[in-house]
C-alpha cells in the first residue's frame, strides 16, 4: 500500500472521530510515539499506545475534531489536528492544536511525532 493511501485513509478515519480505529488499522505493533510533553512523552508498542489512549479518554471529552491534511513527503506524512475538548476533572473547555508527523514503512505507521502550537 502506498504512503498516500495509508495517509488518506487514516486521515479520513480521524475526521470521523475514529482515532482508535485508525491506530488499530495502521499502527505497527512496535510503533514509537513521541509527544511534545507530558506523562507519555515517548512510548513504544501498541500496549503503550492503548494506555495513552485510555488516559486521554479518562481525562478529556472530545466535542469535535478538525483534521487538515494529509501532507505527504516520501515515507512521511503530516496532519494538523484541532481538538475542541472538555477536561473531565475540572470542566474546563479547551481548544488544542497540534501537528502530527507519521513515518510509514510498508503499509504500517512505525513512528509518530506530535508538535504543539507555541503559545
Amino acid at each position: 500500500m502506498a504512503v498516500a493511501d495509508v495517509a488518506k485513509d487514516m486521515t479520513n478515519l480521524c475526521r470521523q472521530g475514529k482515532l482508535d480505529e485508525a491506530a488499530a488499522k495502521y499502527y505497527s505493533q512496535d510503533i514509537i510515539s513521541i509527544e511534545a510533553h507530558g506523562e507519555f512523552r515517548q512510548v513504544q508498542g501498541m500496549d503503550a499506545i492503548r494506555k495513552k489512549s485510555e488516559w486521554w479518554d479518562e481525562n478529556f471529552e472530545v466535542n469535535g475534531v478538525d483534521v487538515v491534511g494529509p501532507f505527504i513527503n516520501g515515507d512521511d506524512f503530516s496532519v494538523t489536528f484541532k481538538f475542541d475538548t472538555t477536561n473531565k476533572k475540572n470542566g474546563e473547555h479547551m481548544m488544542m492544536e497540534e501537528i502530527a508527523l507519521y513515518t510509514v514503512q510498508g503499509d504500517k505507521i512505525v513512528k509518530e511525532r506530535f508538535f504543539d502550537k507555541a503559545s
